[in-house]
């Protein structure tokens, strides 16, 4: 009855690595983010420390959160390596938590003054343990999918707005190509991401100061290498750099156009605006709605 593993994507160059519409020699030479402060929830992940690693290189002062102290020193030592001088602090913090979010957040603004772009990277994504129908797998197991992904983006939501607002920033969440398909391994996960979608909507009519965007990664390798395998899903799998690239080019105010939507990092984005711009928001597309059947007009062939 359902579609259980297309995928579903737009009339446009498809990317797997950065390509020149997302290179960021440019901001790495002219440290276009200097004075600006990035907070990243699930900074110890593979694209949350790629994502840093370019923000800094870009100029920027880094907030990272994580629940391991340890992942987190031994990222601030990378970049410090390869940034000497970055502005770098560090959080241990269980997204889950409500205070520590807040103490995170609240301590960043008092450190650096400021607030301009929040990425809620933390993600739980236990595949292999819930492969089989929503009966079945530990209810705990599935339940704690939705209190990181969906709680935790929540908590981070709700402390960052007030600084973002105050600045006009940013605030992307992570997205997934299961987001808007029925793969039948991956129901918790697929909930999660698609509430997101919904949850970046809200945001956008709520607070139109900011710029909010879901934004699908791919397939990381730590993340999906072992379900996109089994489905067969993806040809390829994708590098990290490239949705790293995409987050900062979608914070530089070349994409604004974008917010309260979803954006595939695989998705040239030069070709996006030039080919689908005006069609996206004549349509109002790439958002989270319900497809209702429609009748043909009486006395129509059908």
């Amino acid at each position: 009855m359902f579609p259980t593993s297309e995928t579903q994507d737009l009339q446009v160059t498809l990317h797997h690595a950065v390509y020149p519409g997302v290179d960021l020699n440019h901001h790495f030479k002219t440290h276009s983010y200097k004075n600006k402060v990035v907070l990243i929830s699930g900074a110890a992940g593979r694209l949350g420390r790629t994502t840093a690693l370019f923000y800094a290189r870009c100029g920027a002062s880094l907030s990272l959160l994580s629940n391991s102290i340890q992942q987190l020193s031994g990222l601030k030592s990378i970049i410090l390596e390869v940034v000497p001088g970055a502005n770098v602090a560090t959080f241990k913090t269980d997204v889950r938590v409500v205070r520590q979010v807040q103490a995170a957040i609240e301590g960043t603004a008092a450190l650096f003054g400021r607030l301009d772009m929040c990425l809620a990277l933390s993600s739980l994504e236990p595949l292999a343990n819930l492969q089989s129908p929503i009966a079945e797998p530990d209810p705990y197991a599935w339940w704690d999918v939705l209190e990181t992904n969906v709680r935790g983006v929540y908590n981070v939501a709700h402390f960052s707005m007030p600084y973002l607002e105050q600045n006009q920033g940013y605030f992307l969440m992570m997205s997934s190509p299961f987001a808007a398909q029925l793969f039948p391994a991956a129901c918790p996960f697929s909930v999660s991401r698609d509430a997101l979608s919904r949850m970046n909507e809200y945001i956008a009519q709520n607070h139109p100061k900011i710029k909010s965007f879901t934004v699908s990664p791919g397939f990381l390798p730590e993340d999906n290498m072992e379900y996109s395998v089994q489905t067969g899903s993806r040809d390829s799998i994708d590098e990290a750099e490239l949705s790293a690239a995409t987050i900062i080019r979608l914070t530089s105010g070349k994409d604004d156009w974008l917010t309260g939507r979803f954006v595939s990092s695989n998705w040239d984005l030069d070709e996006l605006e030039l080919a689908w711009k005006d069609l996206v928001l004549k349509q109002d597309a790439l958002v989270h709605r319900l497809l209702l059947p429609v009748r043909p007009p009486i006395g129509s062939k059908k």
